[in-house]
């Protein structure tokens, strides 16, 4: 039995009372124990784990949080590589964790002391993150430091070094992640600032086609989560041309991200369906810079070479986007949804209101460059300044199909350009 006592702890950000931690060590016998046994751990409820290295998963475990929490220890640095994640689901199948929370600010909440990400989902197949709580991975929001990290990182590699962000003894593994669910969980992101709340990858910088990726990032979802806060970059990525059937349904996006949710670099056969984005808008660090625009959510590939193919943006409702800054052209185009080098795509069903309210600036769905064969239909939208509009420096968008939708903008309802 582990001491019970309680102790009072002072962070920079919150107090805490607990009734004590339990060191990494002790939680890392727990989870070698139980792959030798029943397969199931049950954590004390209230406890803290204090973990000093990543923590390794096993085939068929299963982890009742039971509402204790998980964070790095104050010596995480002294014993890690700089991509280490707080938890290793790699090489696994079948593993189940529920109901804990993992926050990275208990005990030293500097940046240069926490884990890369806090799970690291790399050759994982069927496996379940369910009703966790995630939060305070990154730097102090007012600070200028931003940590390119994700809490979950689920990604596949064809080649040995695809990616750079694998701890150093993984980067020359060759896995597939799929069939991986994350439902029901809360990412929390008020007082500390990343990049990515969740990233889902393959690699895309040899412009390799789908069809020609061997390990894919397929069939995962991403059911009922809630994201409250602001992510630099997106808070949710999809990416690369082995990214495909994939599903993001039913969440609850409240805050500010470049794009809330992303469909890009080649990604294809992906769903984004029925979640609520509301308060977003540009993140302030990007405000002057004219080639980021804003899109609650964006459908694009990168390139002639990646297009993103047969993607689905269906009955998502988004309101309520700002840009709290002074007009810069670079908002001009700024947009509830954006299309960009795609094929096939379908948006649907959505509903698009009051989105940069009393600005001269702001489309409800944006058609820009290099799209073909797109269906845009039973969407409304109300409350903005343009409706469905075709980017004036765009290219090559070929039979764009616009039907019943529903328009209450203050400019055009609809423009497509002459060729169209």
């Amino acid at each position: 039995m582990f001491k019970n006592e309680t102790k009072l702890f002072l962070s920079i950000f919150t107090i805490f009372i607990f009734t004590g931690y339990v060191e990494a060590s002790d939680l890392q016998t727990l989870i070698d124990k139980a792959d030798a046994g029943n397969k199931i751990i049950t954590l004390e409820k209230n406890k803290i784990y204090k973990i000093d290295k990543s923590l390794v998963l096993y085939n068929d475990i299963t982890i009742n949080g039971n509402g204790a929490t998980l964070t790095q220890s104050e010596n995480w640095k002294n014993y890690n590589n700089v991509y280490e994640p707080l938890l290793r689901m790699v090489n696994i199948k079948n593993v189940k964790i529920n109901n804990l929370v993992f926050d990275h600010a208990v005990f030293d909440s500097k940046p240069n002391n926490q884990p890369f990400s806090t799970i690291l989902m790399f050759g994982a197949q069927d496996c379940l993150v369910e009703r966790c709580t995630f939060k305070n991975l990154g730097g102090p929001y007012d600070s200028k430091y931003v940590k390119g990290s994700p809490f979950i990182l689920m990604i596949s590699q064809d080649n040995k070094n695809d990616f750079t962000y694998l701890p150093d003894n993984l980067k020359s593994k060759l896995y597939s992640t799929n069939n991986n669910v994350i439902k029901s969980c809360k990412f929390i992101n008020n007082n500390t600032y990343i990049s990515f709340a969740i990233r889902v990858l393959t690699q895309w910088t040899k412009n390799t086609s789908t069809e020609d990726v061997i390990n894919k990032t397929q069939y995962n979802k991403i059911l009922n989560c809630e994201f409250i806060g602001e992510y630099d970059w997106n808070t949710v990525e999809l990416a690369g041309p082995g990214v495909i059937h994939n599903e993001v349904s039913n969440n609850i996006i409240d805050g500010k991200s470049v794009n809330n949710l992303d469909i890009d670099k080649g990604a294809s056969f992906n769903v984004f369906r029925n979640n609520i984005i509301k308060n977003s808008g540009l993140p302030s660090r990007h405000f002057f810079k004219l080639n980021v625009r804003f899109a609650a959510i964006a459908v694009h590939g990168s390139s002639t070479s990646l297009i993103g193919r047969n993607n689905l943006v269906e009955n998502n409702t988004i309101n309520n986007l700002r840009i709290n800054n002074a007009y810069q052209k670079g908002y001009l185009y700024s947009s509830a949804i954006q299309i960009l080098y795609t094929d096939n795509t379908t948006i649907k069903g959505n509903i698009i209101d009051n989105i940069f309210d009393k600005e001269i600036y702001g489309v409800g769905i944006l058609i820009d460059q290099y799209n073909t064969n797109i269906i845009v239909e039973n969407n409304k939208i109300v409350n903005a300044y343009r409706g469905i509009y075709e980017s004036l420096n765009s290219r090559k968008n070929i039979l764009p199909k616009i039907k019943n939708n529903t328009i209450n903008v203050k400019k055009e309802k609809i423009f497509l350009k002459p060729n169209n």
